[in-house]
């Protein structure tokens, strides 16, 4: 859960399933693991978070097995993979302090060397932190993910440069989801 930490974290609401993909830290406290995470406030699955079943996947690694690894000739593809579904409470983090808390520790563990800069913003900026990005920061962003050989990075680059001609040809984009219910 440590190493592949960007998770989905899943709750019910009227008997509809709710997702939200977020990065965790994953903390051990005398034998209990705990998961914590911060929700954009516009995300408002944060709020049937607080005291309900929560189900977090992790998922990572995973691959397409093709029949031409076995011995025999009767087999079928499979997919290997490692999952872990972890169950529990949900609780929020009110105090203020806390919550920066938990972010200065996602920072950490995501990038040490933002922590100088985070720690220069106004403390009323860092709660409304929005992710509107300019044509100047996808390309920033762009570059960034380019210049490591990761290839997740990479297909994060190819999904954000068809999102971003989407955008340009159609406007905005929106995903339609069929409401089978009578």
């Amino acid at each position: 859960m440590q190493r592949f930490s960007f998770a989905t974290i899943i709750t019910a609401k009227n008997s509809l399933p709710i997702a939200t993909h977020l990065p965790f830290l994953v903390t051990t406290v005398d034998e209990q693991i705990f998961l914590t995470s911060h929700f954009a406030k516009a995300n408002h699955h944060w709020q049937d978070i607080e005291n309900n079943d929560v189900l977090v996947i992790f998922s990572e690694p995973h691959a397409y097995i093709s029949p031409a690894n076995y011995e025999k000739e009767l087999n079928v593809p499979t997919w290997n993979y490692i999952s872990v579904h972890a169950y529990g409470k949900g609780r929020l983090i009110k105090e203020t302090d806390r919550v920066f808390e938990l972010l200065e520790k996602t920072i950490d563990n995501c990038e040490r060397s933002y922590k100088l800069q985070w720690e220069k913003l106004p403390d009323d900026y860092k709660f409304r932190l929005c992710r509107c990005s300019s044509p100047a920061n996808n390309t920033r962003i762009i570059n960034f993910l380019l210049k490591y050989s990761n290839f997740n990075f990479m297909l994060l680059v190819n999904f954000i440069l068809i999102i971003l001609q989407l955008q340009y040809l159609n406007g905005s984009i929106y995903l339609s989801l069929i409401n089978t219910k009578t």
